[in-house]
């Protein structure tokens, strides 16, 4: 499956589509997806380019702004896809923020912008010379949106079981950054799988799922514990991280 397929097939996800259509409060993506007004968002499969991008953030879920310009059922195909795939391009004025269906944009998006700070670190450059989507891109463990994680407790398993390794095959990066305790949770199967240790906070270069990765594993963002590289990480480890992504 390509990347496009793969993102199609996220976007317009099967079981939220059988969710809707039986109003089957039993199914475990009820919670999340009824959190949501109408027109309901689709689900948010990755932003930037993940095929190609050195880094890769994995966190929860996407939160949600309801004033947004963002895909729904009533977008074709392909717009669908340039949304998600081109969405940090343009202006970069507006790198951190989101277009609203006003035509104005939104004040600038936090979570972005500790992505950008922590991806600078690893480039050792200026925030401001990190490109987003391009130096890093993003995904989740579950991909439809809420607010303050409503519904993700219940749609993990299945969300992250139907996807993630999907995305992580098609994903190049070589540095993978799992965030907060959700997103442990959904890589953590994976991880086991391969014969990686699931409960340390830096795993050296290793080979997982057909490419030679490091991952760390960092609080969320927002939070209050310290969530740089360099301290989260050991004295000994930071130094060895940066010097491997470089190579």
């Amino acid at each position: 499956m390509d990347s496009k397929e793969l993102l199609l097939s996220i976007a317009h996800c099967s079981e939220v589509k059988r969710f809707l259509a039986s109003k089957d409060i039993i199914h475990p993506c009820s919670k999340i997806v009824l959190s949501q007004a109408s027109p309901f968002q689709l689900p948010e499969p990755w932003n930037g380019n993940l095929v190609f991008a050195p880094i890769l953030f994995i966190s929860s879920n996407p939160s949600i702004n309801e004033k947004e310009e963002y895909p729904d059922y009533s977008w074709e195909d392909s717009h669908i896809v340039s949304f998600f795939e081109n969405r940090f391009q343009g202006d970069q004025t507006y790198d951190r923020r989101v277009l609203l269906k006003s035509g104005e944009h939104s004040q600038k998006v936090k979570y972005w912008n500790e992505l950008r700070i922590r991806t600078a670190e690893i480039l050792q450059c200026a925030p401001e010379i990190v490109e987003f989507g391009k130096d890093f891109s993003i995904t989740e463990v579950v991909h439809c949106k809420s607010r303050k994680n409503k519904g993700v407790k219940e749609s993990l398993d299945i969300c992250s079981q139907k996807y993630l390794k999907k995305i992580l095959e098609v994903s190049g990066a070589k540095l993978l950054v799992i965030l907060g305790k959700f997103a442990r949770m959904g890589i953590k199967p994976l991880l086991v799988q391969e014969g990686l240790p699931s409960d340390q906070i830096f795993i050296k270069p290793s080979d997982f799922l057909g490419q030679e990765r490091c991952l760390v594993f960092l609080p969320q963002p927002g939070s209050a514990q310290k969530r740089k590289f360099e301290s989260c990480l050991s004295k000994e480890d930071f130094p060895f991280l940066l010097n491997w992504f470089r190579r």
